[in-house]
């Protein structure tokens, strides 16, 4: 019986039927059933989506570009005067007026004289000095360091650590009272003033003011005793 099976499944037309690879594989799956591949996006579309992203990027680099350039321009503006404030400064300089007054010249000269004899104890030791030079830099802001020191040799003495007032009759002093200010340029000033008493004679006091450093000080106090 089995032989007689095989001599029938030689004989069936079914195994006389030639299919391609290629049928065999189509026919495998739609049997198999098979879904189909889901597609890759294509290069156009990611070329795309590539683009988009990059001009995105540019764009957000150019607005933070713009905002930093602009905030340290403006910081810069802020920081720098403007011509027309410097071009204002000058003029308020040229027409700043310096001119030494008689009330002026009167102030220097009584601080110069205060400045000068300071208080001294019944020994006539100075009491808020100990050496000329001390003294000498307090004097810097009314007369120049000649004067001071010229009169200050007058005057005194460094002795045993302390400074001393040799003389008590002090210097010979402007009159306010008949002072004549004279206006020699700009930034000099002159007073010349003959005076007599029975201590001192005729004599002739000459005092120069100069205009340096933004201030009005004493660069000439010199006195000429005269004959009578």
């Amino acid at each position: 019986m089995k032989k007689h099976l095989r001599e029938l499944k030689k004989q069936s037309s079914l195994n006389k039927i030639h299919f391609s690879e290629q049928k065999k594989r189509e026919t495998f799956q739609k049997i198999k059933g098979m879904t189909p591949r889901k597609e890759k996006p294509s290069f156009l579309f990611n070329k795309s989506l590539s683009f988009a992203a990059l001009s995105i990027l540019l764009v957000l680099v150019g607005t933070i570009g713009y905002e930093s350039l602009t905030s340290e321009s403006g910081g810069k503006h802020e920081n720098q005067p403007s011509k027309n404030h410097i071009e204002q400064e000058d003029v308020q300089d040229e027409k700043r007026d310096i001119k030494l007054t008689d009330d002026k010249a009167k102030m220097i000269l009584n601080t110069f004289y205060e400045k000068f004899f300071p208080e001294v104890d019944e020994k006539h030791y100075v009491k808020q000095y100990n050496t000329k030079e001390e003294m000498i830099k307090q004097m810097q802001t009314i007369a120049s360091e000649e004067v001071t020191s010229y009169w200050m040799d007058h005057f005194y003495h460094e002795e045993n650590g302390k400074l001393h007032l040799e003389t008590l009759h002090g210097m010979p002093k402007i009159n306010f009272k008949l002072m004549t200010l004279e206006r020699v340029d700009e930034k000099v000033y002159s007073i010349d003033q003959e005076q007599e008493n029975n201590l001192n004679g005729r004599y002739a006091i000459h005092v120069t003011f100069e205009y340096i450093s933004d201030k009005w000080m004493i660069t000439k106090y010199d006195v000429d005793y005269l004959e009578n």
